[in-house]
């Protein structure tokens, strides 16, 4: 194997390797950010909570289909 090859290996897996804290970081800023609405909106229910923590996975979800998508290019 050349080392052009093994660079662009270990490039991928760098790349993936970050996904998942990534998409950690979205969920939780979500949950934190729901959370601090819902305590200022003093909400009896933890509707901003369930939203943003939502919106969280989604963005998550939406940068991982964006990382492998440009991979196949």
């Amino acid at each position: 194997m050349t080392k052009k090859n093994e660079l662009k290996k270990v490039n991928i897996f760098a790349r993936f390797s970050s996904i998942g804290i990534q998409m950690l970081v979205y969920i939780i800023g979500g949950v934190y950010l729901g959370k601090y609405l819902d305590t200022k909106l003093q909400s009896e229910t933890p509707w901003m909570t369930v939203l943003f923590s939502l919106i969280g996975v989604f963005a998550g979800l939406y940068k991982v289909i964006k990382e492998v998508s440009s991979l196949n290019k």
